[in-house]
């Protein structure tokens, strides 16, 4: 992992992937360590102010639950790529809506 001040947001997205990465794998052993990934991931886009990363966080978050009802899976995507598009974020809008 980067060290320094200067790689905050790519450290925070680099826990992201972990967390994902975590998650997927289904082991309930990793739950706690992919949780403290996401905190320090949603620490350091909260300390830098990193709104996308924050909906990247957020996105990932309702994509690994399993429980969720497709009617509001899709309602998520569809605001959160709203969120995106608020921002001038169109890739990770456009993202969200093929995804959905």
């Amino acid at each position: 992992m980067l060290e320094g001040t200067d790689y905050l947001i790519e450290k925070a997205q680099t826990r992201l992937d972990s967390a994902r990465c975590l998650l997927k794998s289904g082991d309930p052993v990793l739950e706690d360590e992919a949780q403290h990934h996401i905190n320090q991931a949603e620490q350091l886009f909260k300390d830098e102010g990193h709104v996308f990363g924050l909906l990247d966080l957020m996105d990932m978050q309702v994509n690994e639950k399993k429980t969720i009802p497709l009617k509001d899976l899709l309602d998520w995507k569809l605001s959160c790529a709203d969120l995106y598009f608020e921002k001038a974020c169109y890739q990770q809008g456009i993202r969200c809506l093929i995804f959905a």
